[in-house]
C-alpha cells in the first residue's frame, strides 16, 4: 500500500498522556513538562483500515513531539525545530508519503513546515486548508439552526492576521453579510489585512485590538488565535452569538462553558471520518475527541493520504483555491462536517432551542 501518511501532534492537556505516557501523566503537569523535554518523538497510534467511499485505502501513524503548547513558546526555536524534524524523519522512516503538522508544530518556530520540507523527502501539509473549510461550514450550519440570516449578521474574526484567520476573513467577506470586524494584537498588520480584503472582495471592514468590545458586538465570532491559553471571556459575549472556537488550545476555557445558556459555542475545525478505521492503541478519548470524528488538520492529512498525494499542500501560505480543493476531496472520500458540539457535549436541536429561548436583546 503506497497510500501512507503520518500526522505529528503534541500534548495539549495533561490528560493527553493518560494512555501514551501514563508514568509521566501521573507526575502532574509541572513535572510532566520537564520530563517530555527529554523524550524523543514517538509513534503513539497506528491507523489502519482507513477506507474511502471512492474505493482507496490508506495507512497512517500519529506521532507526538510530547511538548505542551507553552513549551513551543518558551523553549529555544532550535530545540523545538529539532523535535519537529525528528518526528518528521520518523514519519519518513515508517513509510509515510505525506506528513501533517498539527497544532503548534506548524506555527512555532516560524517556517517549521518549510524546514521539514527541505530536510525530508515527503510531502508536508499543516492542515489549515481543511480547518478553514470545516470552520466556515460549521458556522453556516449553526446559523441555519439558529435561524439567522447572514445579511443581518455582524461577524468578527479573532486572530484575523494569522494563517487560518486571514483566509476565513477573506472568504467570509465574499459572502452577503452585514459587517466584518478583524481582531488581532498588531494594528499595523490588521490594517494591512483589511486592505487586502478590500482589494479582493471590495468590502470594507473594521479593525480592532479590543477582543472584549468585538465579542460584545458580534453576532457570529470565529476565534482562531494561536494563544497558549484562553482569550475570550464568555460574560463579554453578546447574547445570542454563535462562537466558532477553531483554536488549539481553545480560545474559550472549558470551565466557562457552563456560564452562559444564551450563546452557541462550538468547536470548529472538526470533521466526521469514514467509518471503520482503527487506532491502535485507541487514543480517541485521551485527546478529547469523539469516535468517528477528527480534527480537520488530521483529516486533511488523511484525505491527502487517501488521494495518494505526495507533494506539499497547505504549506507556504493558504489559498482559497486549496481550501475549496480539499473540501471537495474530503467529500469525495467520505469526510463530512462534524455535528456541532463543545467539550460539554453535543449541541442537539433541543439544546439549541433552549439557547434561543434564553436570548436577551
Amino acid at each position: 500500500m503506497n497510500n501512507k501518511f503520518a500526522f505529528i501532534t503534541h500534548t495539549i492537556e495533561i490528560d493527553d498522556l493518560k494512555k501514551s505516557a501514563p508514568t509521566i501523566y501521573n507526575k502532574g503537569r509541572k513535572s510532566a513538562e520537564r520530563m517530555v523535554e527529554k523524550l524523543p518523538p514517538k509513534m503513539i497510534s497506528h491507523i489502519s483500515d482507513l477506507k474511502s467511499i471512492a474505493g482507496s485505502c490508506a495507512e497512517g501513524w500519529i506521532i507526538s513531539t510530547w511538548l505542551f503548547p507553552n513549551q513551543y513558546l518558551t523553549l529555544s526555536s532550535s530545540f523545538v525545530l529539532k523535535k519537529i524534524l525528528d518526528a518528521a524523519r520518523l514519519a519518513e522512516k515508517l513509510g509515510a508519503k505525506i506528513v501533517g503538522l498539527g497544532g503548534y508544530n506548524s506555527i512555532v518556530p516560524t517556517g517549521s513546515g518549510l524546514s521539514v520540507a527541505r530536510n525530508t523527502r515527503i510531502g508536508v501539509t499543516n492542515g489549515n486548508s481543511y480547518t478553514i473549510a470545516t470552520a466556515i461550514e460549521g458556522v453556516l450550519l449553526a446559523a441555519e439552526k439558529m435561524e439567522y440570516a447572514l445579511p443581518e449578521m455582524d461577524i468578527a474574526v479573532i486572530g484575523a492576521t494569522g494563517s487560518i484567520g486571514s483566509v476565513i476573513s477573506e472568504m467570509i467577506a465574499k459572502k452577503n453579510i452585514k459587517s466584518l470586524t478583524l481582531v488581532a494584537r498588531n494594528l499595523d498588520r490588521l490594517h494591512g489585512r483589511a486592505k487586502k480584503i478590500v482589494a479582493a472582495t471590495n468590502r470594507n471592514c473594521r479593525v480592532s485590538t479590543n477582543i472584549k468590545q468585538a465579542v460584545g458586538e458580534a453576532d457570529i465570532i470565529f476565534s482562531a488565535s494561536s494563544s497558549p491559553h484562553s482569550i475570550i471571556n464568555l460574560p463579554d459575549v453578546k447574547s445570542g452569538a454563535i462562537v466558532c472556537d477553531v483554536a488549539l488550545p481553545h480560545d474559550i476555557s472549558v470551565a466557562e462553558l457552563n456560564m452562559r445558556n444564551d450563546i452557541l459555542v462550538f468547536e470548529g475545525g472538526l470533521a466526521k471520518t469514514p467509518p471503520g478505521y482503527k487506532l491502535t492503541p485507541d487514543i480517541t478519548k485521551d485527546i478529547g475527541m469523539i469516535k468517528g470524528e477528527g480534527y480537520a488538520c488530521f483529516c486533511e492529512t488523511a484525505i491527502l493520504g487517501l488521494e495518494g498525494y505526495q507533494d506539499h499542500f497547505s504549506l507556504n501560505g493558504i489559498s482559497i483555491e486549496n481550501v475549496e480543493l480539499i473540501a471537495a476531496l474530503g467529500r469525495k472520500h467520505g469526510f463530512t462536517i462534524a455535528d456541532l458540539h463543545n467539550k460539554k457535549g453535543r449541541l442537539t436541536d433541543e439544546r439549541i432551542r433552549e439557547i434561543k429561548r434564553n436570548i436577551t436583546r
